[in-house]
Order: structure tokens, then C-alpha cells, then sequence
């Protein structure tokens, strides 16, 4: 139990640290800088968003074009099984026919 007490201060005193640069951050005014690189950087966080959201779309795809592709093969392999292997046997028969009359 004081182990865990001891846990939770230094995780407080970490948090502390990463507030209080945070709130800084939100009394800062913006300078002319600042305000490009800002403007710079939301840019690439849209260019990202729009790519995550693109690879969420094509991740979805997958396992539905998966089970299509499983369907699709496993019809294969039901019509190559009922294909009929067609008997040649009675053309050889003629052939020998027309070949002896000759």
C-alpha cells in the first residue's frame, strides 16, 4: 500500500511537469513566427488526418475483399468438380474406322 502511494506522487510530479509547460504554452501570444509555423504545422496534421482516415477506409476493405475472394475460390473449386471430363474413346473408335477403310 505505500509502495503504491509513493507510485502515484511520482506520477503526479511527472504530470505536473508536462501541465504546467502545456499552460504555458496557452498564455504565450502568438507572434508572427509563431503564427506561420502554426499554420504550417496544422496543414501537415490535416494532410495526416486525411491520410489516416484513408488508411482506416482501406483497412476496412480488407478483410471484406478477403471474403470475397475466399468465396470466389471456393466456387472454383465446386465447378471444377462438377466439370465433366468429356469421353474421347468413341473418336478413337472412328478413327480407327476411317484409317482401316482407307
Amino acid at each position: 500500500m505505500m509502495f503504491t502511494r509513493h507510485a502515484d506522487g511520482y506520477a503526479a510530479q511527472e504530470l505536473h511537469v508536462v501541465l504546467k509547460i502545456l499552460y504555458e504554452a496557452t498564455l504565450e501570444r502568438p507572434s508572427e513566427e509563431n503564427s506561420s509555423e502554426w499554420t504550417i504545422m496544422k496543414s501537415k496534421i490535416n494532410a495526416k488526418r486525411q491520410e489516416i482516415s484513408r488508411i482506416r477506409q482501406l483497412a476496412s476493405q480488407i478483410p471484406q475483399s478477403g471474403a470475397a475472394l475466399f468465396d470466389l475460390l471456393h466456387k472454383e473449386v465446386v465447378a471444377r468438380r462438377l466439370v465433366v471430363v468429356p469421353d474421347f474413346s468413341c473418336l478413337e473408335q472412328d478413327t480407327t474406322f476411317l484409317r482401316s477403310q482407307a
